[in-house]
């Protein structure tokens, strides 16, 4: 009887030096991997269908690739994650940033926990019995226990902050009930340095000590799971417990807010757009994956708790398989299926094809010169009539924190007085920069004709321009970079304003011209097999109307635009067409925002006693909710015959055309 020995080294040939030694009892069952033929009855037996055998950690192939695959994309993904967050955070991001690069670091541990196990199973390839014991008490495996445990319990918990943080901006978004950002440093560091002293107590109490006084036993993965040590036993009960109650929490909060979002969209009679269901997907998906990948361990908890009895084998596979898969899963969830992150990709992207020739036109020589003249147009001097203008510029606040709009005097080659609108943006928007101006010259390239769009004139960054001013407002001159759109002589408003200030240029005709403005670029983009990528009030420029000028509407922020190729592969013109029919699914937010607009003017012409518009059937603001209500239906209805692509976007604008004639009439 070996049960509780204290031996550690030992070979293959330990016990024949027993040659009469018939029976062997222990509570290691590695030991039996090195018993001699003579031996006939040996308890307990290896399990086949264990996570490790006589030789190995992983037992298979597949599961050693597979570990190795999960660690390299933790880590790689995690890193990704922090630089990504700690590049690109503003003054309005940095309570999430913080937040994320603290998930990020917690599933970057997770990674290296992942990948200690696998050099581990290289370095004890083919011996592991005859080792094992050296192996559970060394300071990799100890570290590893320690890595795993850490980095599950510090996700958790900020999965819950981050959660919180959602909620609170949901429930109270007038309020200061919100997460600050030295709030969210100080609890976190505090978090940190709680959850390693919980953690790390019970794994010193480890150091060098048999496996009934190990936190993780005899597992070979080192995960904490020495059940039949009361102490252990207790503290393991309390970590799963406490994990279990905060994603119990969690899911609460994220069924709150989802309840939340479909109350308010239905008081506002708002059709649930494209976006809202990302959303939604996105945060049903977060719930249902952290279920997936904690569910198995609280289930083999419960079990042992209920006096099922506890399977020993089930809970290396639950720390192999189902764990990590939180870490790979949080970075793509938060941080790499982003808008943000996805342009910046697709930018990469593009660059590389065009440095690979991937993307190459008809006529190469033409289309370089035609580019370098181009490029001359967009990076040459700016004039000092700009430098001037830029001190005094009329700023147009955008509801974009990065962006800000502002009309400005310039002269041309000819001298002659000229009109622009520049677009002020922060250097870490970059990548969206650079997208736009590819776009406008992808655009002059294939001399594709665009209407109610607007046209680049030049773009520039700060650090090349002599301008005598110390910031613009609240961005440093250094620290931006611009674009400058060609303007005509007439004020100048973004549309999302211009409707949240319920002004008095949105008349019911010049509601209908705006549409009929914005329609007519949509087709124009449609026939050029464009995707805009997001077509919304914010994105959309208004000539204010004059005396001799009606007003006029211009759709803006083509940084998302993408030109279209046509191709022979149906997975590839599926998502083309996917893609154009979004162009078609955005005006229903569009349309959402007038709709909005159109029953607060009704109401209050109800309201309001002195209305000229008494009576429903004369009141042009309800004749318009009407007529954008028929469209979205008649979208919707496409829709839900996958015939979208059929849709009659001409024929709306026809008759659009027909009301604001019957209105001037």
């Amino acid at each position: 009887f070996l049960q509780d020995n204290p031996l550690i080294e030992f070979h293959q040939r330990t016990f024949s030096g027993a040659p009469k030694m018939r029976d062997l009892f222990s509570n290691r069952d590695y030991l039996c991997c090195i018993t001699p033929s003579s031996i006939v009855k040996c308890n307990p037996l290896p399990d086949q269908f264990a996570l490790s055998t006589c030789k190995n950690i992983l037992s298979h192939n597949v599961l050693r690739i597979f570990i190795w695959i999960i660690g390299v994309l933790s880590i790689v993904c995690n890193v990704l994650a922090i630089i990504w967050h700690a590049k690109n955070t503003t003054k309005n991001t940095h309570v999430a940033s913080a937040l994320l690069i603290n998930l990020s670091v917690a599933d970057l541990i997770m990674g290296f926990y992942l990948v200690s196990i696998t050099i581990a199973n290289i370095y004890y390839a083919g011996n592991l019995a005859e080792n094992l014991e050296i192996w559970l008490r060394s300071s990799l495996c100890l570290c590893a226990s320690l890595f795993i445990t850490l980095s599950s319990l510090m996700s958790t918990i900020t999965l819950f902050l981050i959660t919180l943080d959602r909620y609170l901006h949901l429930a109270f978004p007038f309020s200061d009930y919100h997460l600050s950002y030295s709030s969210v440093v100080i609890s976190m560091i505090i978090l940190w340095i709680l959850c390693f002293s919980y953690i790390a107590i019970p794994i010193i109490f480890s150091i060098n000590q048999p496996s009934q006084f190990r936190l993780h036993g005899t597992n070979s993965v080192c995960l904490p799971g020495n059940f039949a040590n009361t102490y252990y036993f207790i503290w393991l009960i309390s970590y799963c417990a406490g994990t279990f109650l905060v994603w119990v929490i969690i899911a609460i909060l994220y069924v709150i807010i989802l309840v939340q979002l479909n109350i308010s969209r239905r008081k506002t009679s708002r059709h649930v757009s494209s976006t809202d269901k990302i959303f939604q997907y996105k945060m049903i998906a977060i719930v249902w994956t952290d279920l997936i990948c904690w569910m198995p361990l609280y289930i083999v908890l419960l079990r042992y708790l209920f006096g099922y009895g506890l399977d020993p084998h089930s809970l290396p596979f639950i720390a192999i398989l189902s764990l990590p898969l939180n870490s790979c899963i949080n970075p793509i969830i938060y941080t790499i299926y982003t808008q943000q992150f996805l342009k910046f990709a697709s930018n990469i992207l593009r660059k590389f094809q065009s440095c690979c020739g991937l993307c190459k036109l008809k006529n190469n020589q033409d289309e370089l010169e035609h580019d370098r003249q181009f490029l001359c147009m967009l990076n040459g001097k700016v004039s000092a009539d700009l430098s001037q203008a830029l001190s005094n510029v009329m700023y147009l606040k955008n509801s974009i924190t990065s962006q800000i709009y502002g009309k400005v005097k310039l002269r041309d080659k000819k001298n002659k007085e000229v009109y622009g609108i520049i677009k002020f943006i922060n250097l870490k928007e970059e990548n969206n920069w650079e997208s736009e101006i590819q776009f406008y010259k992808d655009i002059e390239i294939k001399k594709l004709e665009l209407f109610n769009v607007t046209q680049l004139i030049w773009a520039a960054k700060g650090e090349n321009l002599n301008v005598n001013m110390k910031e613009l407002s609240g961005f440093k001159i250094k620290l931006t970079i611009f674009l400058c759109y060609e303007c005509k002589n007439q004020g100048v408003e973004l549309l999302n304003e211009l409707i949240a200030c319920r002004s008095e240029y949105l008349t019911p005709v010049n509601i209908l011209r705006i549409i009929k403005d914005i329609i007519r670029s949509v087709v124009s983009l449609q026939d050029n097999f464009i995707y805009h990528g997001c077509i919304e009030a914010k994105a959309i420029i208004i000539y204010l109307p004059s005396r001799d000028k009606p007003i006029k509407a211009l759709l803006g922020n083509l940084s998302s635009a993408q030109i279209l190729q046509c191709s022979n592969s149906d997975r590839l013109k599926q998502s083309a067409s996917s893609k154009m029919q979004r162009n078609l699914t955005d005006l229903e937010g569009l349309y959402d925002g007038f709709i909005t607009y159109c029953r607060y003017k009704i109401s209050q012409d109800v309201n309001n006693d002195t209305s000229e518009h008494k009576g429903t059937d004369s009141n042009p603001f309800m004749a318009i909710e009407r007529l954008l209500s028929q469209e979205k239906a008649t979208i919707e209805n496409h829709r839900k015959q996958n015939m979208l692509d059929k849709y009659p976007i001409d024929a709306f604008m026809k008759s659009l055309q027909d009301v604001i004639k019957e209105f001037i009439d």
